[in-house]
């Protein structure tokens, strides 16, 4: 194979039918490949093409992963909002949103892995879900999401991750990026 970036050595089967319906150990994987600059990413389970299987991993693999040209967009909202925003997605999406860190409400804060946002909280995810791809709900023109968008796609985003990450391993695969 071309253009080898690295190995897959986590040997998790995860099934591609369950990213679209649950919350998997791959697709929080995914989702924090994703995330750069905000404290929480999230992609929805259909966004995610191909499940990697241990061995090499080629860009051939991470473009069937992410064969469309989604943008990466930055979100920044309040706790109130997101928490609405995200509850929709879970009633009217039709495929599962993969978060990159747990998140659980807190009275009026959310909790995202261990850190509390009680006021604002920033997002990163695509401009397809962000225009109400897959049923999401369409926020790209609400005006309590301050969005922005950058030229780089979700395809360069997973690139870039494994090119600075090309040993995958239970360590990185499972904790905080």
């Amino acid at each position: 194979q071309k253009n080898i970036l690295g190995e897959f050595l986590v040997q998790e089967k995860n099934d591609p039918v369950l990213l679209r319906k649950q919350t998997t150990s791959y697709g929080t994987f995914i989702a924090k490949a994703l995330k750069r600059a905000s404290p929480l990413s999230l992609i929805c389970g259909g966004c995610i093409r191909v499940i990697l299987e241990a061995g090499q991993i080629s860009e051939k693999n991470i473009q069937e992963m992410f064969p469309f040209p989604n943008r990466i967009c930055s979100v920044k909202t309040s706790v109130e909002n997101f928490h609405d925003y995200y509850n929709n997605i879970l009633k009217t999406g039709r495929t599962f949103p993969q978060l990159s860190a747990k998140i659980t409400k807190q009275k009026e804060c959310l909790k995202v892995d261990q850190t509390l946002f009680c006021e604002n909280i920033s997002f990163e995810t695509t401009d397809f879900l962000l225009k109400g791809g897959d049923f999401y709900p369409n926020i790209f023109k609400n005006d309590q999401f301050l969005i922005t968008c950058s030229e780089e796609s979700a395809l360069s985003r997973a690139l870039s991750f494994f090119e600075k990450n090309p040993i995958i391993h239970e360590k990185i695969y499972y904790e905080p990026l």
